[in-house]
């Protein structure tokens, strides 16, 4: 039997694209099993990183901010209580 130059073709382009993807997809599980030890050192940067610019910000704020002055006299809430 005879097959159709084009169903050869055909099929050869889809062994190739299998054994291309299987290819890549051994690539993938080499590289994430070579990157699993660095994983918890790469989220402690993150989480470090996040930690020291809270900081900042909040550093940022606290000089930024006014501060309270004492209640005094007729703003006293006592005062307003005692006018009730």
């Amino acid at each position: 039997m005879m097959m159709h130059p084009d169903n050869a073709f055909k099929q050869h382009e889809q062994r190739r694209d299998d054994l291309m993807r299987a290819a890549r997809l051994q690539q993938l599980m080499t590289q994430a099993e070579a990157d699993k030890d660095q994983l918890p050192r790469r989220l402690l940067l993150i989480l470090s990183d996040a930690m020291i610019s809270g900081g900042v910000r909040l550093k940022r704020y606290a000089h930024g901010a006014t501060r309270l002055r004492p209640l005094t006299g007729a703003e006293s809430p006592l005062e307003l209580v005692h006018k009730l």
